[in-house]
């Protein structure tokens, strides 16, 4: 029996529809695995997850409770990149102590960044006057030169400037405002480069106070449009997460200890 489990930070209402394409996409690819939904953050083990039971306080109690042995087993990270929290997913795969296989966080792979480029490309305006905002998370992990590359495949596949921001540590964007007033556009667009419009979307993001970046865009006069979903429910997204699973079935990208993949 193949069991894959669904590794997300956290889960909040605004993200169901995000989680529930992914499930979707998931079951149709492998239509006789069981899926299992495992949330790390510390706060979604007192909430119900999109199936409605309760979500189990520990990765490896869904190992232990769910499995039996000579089951197959892969965890899939539903991390944007493989950053502190994709890391911390791979520690407890490996307290689990036992073979399973991991696949991998959504921009791994420079076929990833061309895939999440073209389904960006519907919301993202080819010509105009308006620049394109990419806001993320931001991390001081080694990963935040992910964005910056992502950034940069997207800017080859349309006309319109591309800009990036973040509201957490790297990449640099302290200037990012003035560069698109210097540029000329009046008009930005934001896009956030989230899996799911949550918390610090609707606080740092769109946010009403002079600290968020809709707040800081409109002060320097600019008109602003602003992209309320998340990208995991763009066309195509959960493909490329159900064939990062099929990946690590057939590498089978066990983890080592220290996160090393094979």
């Amino acid at each position: 029996m193949l069991h894959i489990i669904l590794a997300a930070f956290g889960v909040r209402e605004t993200a169901e529809p995000a989680y529930r394409r992914i499930d979707e996409a998931v079951a149709e690819r492998f239509p006789h695995a069981q899926r299992h939904w495992y949330y790390s953050s510390p706060a979604s083990s007192r909430r119900a997850n999109h199936h409605g039971s309760a979500n189990k306080r520990s990765l490896k109690d869904i190992v232990s409770n769910a499995t039996t042995p000579g089951d197959r087993i892969v965890v899939q990270s539903l991390h944007l990149t493989p950053g502190i929290e994709f890391h911390q997913l791979m520690d407890e795969v490996f307290r689990c102590a036992t073979d399973i296989a991991i696949g991998m966080p959504l921009l791994c792979h420079p076929e990833d960044h061309h895939r999440v480029a073209c389904s960006l490309l519907p919301i993202v305006p080819p010509t105009g006057s308006q620049a394109v905002l990419l806001i993320g998370h931001g991390t001081n992990h080694p990963s935040w030169t992910t964005l910056p590359v992502f950034a940069a495949t997207l800017q080859k596949h349309v006309r319109s400037h591309i800009f990036l921001a973040v509201f957490n540590h790297y990449p640099d964007s302290s200037g990012v405002i003035d560069e698109i007033v210097a540029a000329g556009y009046q008009e930005v667009l934001v896009v956030p480069l989230l899996m799911a419009t949550g918390t610090h979307f609707a606080r740092d993001i769109a946010g009403e106070s002079s600290s968020s970046w809709a707040s800081r865009i409109r002060q320097r006069g600019l008109e602003l449009s602003i992209c309320h979903h998340g990208i995991a429910v763009l066309p195509g997204i959960a493909e490329i997460f159900a064939d990062h699973i099929e990946h690590a079935q057939t590498r089978r990208q066990s983890i080592k200890p220290f996160g090393q993949v094979e």
